[in-house]
């Protein structure tokens, strides 16, 4: 149950992310966000997208960070890792 409740709360972090910084990614970064959402949410139905879909989510953040602001911020990235380690951990016990 907890484990479903980070995953939603990633996803919808994520998604809002994503809605204020539309206009600013090109089309093909807008995708990969909607996709590496869309895995998120379905890894709650399919468990075995969950490594997949925070590895994406991690090449995304790279990306959107180096799109958004020019570099990758270091602490935003270890956050972001960190996190996707907790949730992956979590779900594997």
């Amino acid at each position: 149950m907890t484990i479903s409740i980070l995953i939603f709360l990633y996803a919808t972090l994520t998604s809002l992310a994503l809605f204020s910084a539309r206009k600013q990614l090109p089309a093909w970064l807008t995708f990969l966000n909607i996709l590496t959402i869309t895995m998120l949410y379905l890894s709650l139905v399919y468990p075995l997208w969950l490594a997949v879909s925070l590895f994406i989510a991690i090449l995304t953040a790279i990306n959107n960070g180096l799109i958004l602001n020019g570099k990758v911020s270091a602490y935003h990235l270890i956050i972001r890792i960190v996190f996707s380690l907790f949730i992956f951990f979590l779900a594997m016990a």
